[in-house]
């Protein structure tokens, strides 16, 4: 009886030593091999409003009165196209805007800057090129003041707003901002009216 169970033994064996290898090995393998580290770091789409004298902390320039020189600078980290919008309204001193709106010739004088590549479109100024890192755009609006003789409701003051989105600067990236008003160029590279 003996004589048959020497197989058996020497297969038991066979396999136990097999299975302390294979845990040895992978042992090994998971405590002496190099570390690499895959960082990965998520694009950031950012603007910022600035004029003479005055560069904005957010995307909004704070409420005045007359804005001089303002244009918009990509404060992110990749290529962006850059959207403004003009809002100027009468807003009293609790901040609410009046119901009444001011209006341009009458309240207040606007002055666009000229030979730019601003160019206007579905309600909102689009720069048409793509802007790189910290580069500004041409300036918007030279000059925008509230006129001597306007007619400003009681307790109330002329707001001059101007609020800038950017998107990252790629063909499909202009679908965020959700219009049919503007295309961008097959590299990315512009933006340009439909």
């Amino acid at each position: 009886m003996r004589k048959r169970n020497i197989p058996l033994v020497l297969l038991v064996c066979v396999c136990l030593i097999g299975a302390l290898t294979v845990g040895t090995t992978v042992a090994y393998l998971f405590t002496e091999g190099s570390r690499v580290d895959n960082h990965f770091k998520p694009a950031r789409v950012a603007c910022t409003v600035a004029e003479d004298g005055y560069i904005g902390s957010g995307n909004a320039q704070t409420e005045a009165t007359s804005k001089s020189n303002v244009r918009v600078r990509n404060t992110g980290d990749v290529t962006a196209y850059i959207r403004a919008t003009i809002v100027i309204n009468w807003k009293g001193e609790d901040g609410a805007v009046h119901a009444r709106t001011p209006v341009e010739g009458t309240d207040y004088s606007l002055q666009l800057a000229t030979g730019t590549d601003w160019f206007f479109a579905d309600g909102a100024w689009y720069f048409s090129e793509a802007l790189e890192p910290w580069e500004y755009t041409d300036v918007l609006i030279t000059s925008c003041q509230m006129l001597p003789d306007a007619d400003v409701p009681e307790n109330a003051h002329l707001s001059v707003e101007i609020v800038a989105t950017a998107v990252q600067a790629t063909v499909k990236a202009v679908e965020a901002w959700s219009n049919d008003a503007v295309t961008a160029s097959a590299n990315g590279a512009q933006l340009t009216k439909k």
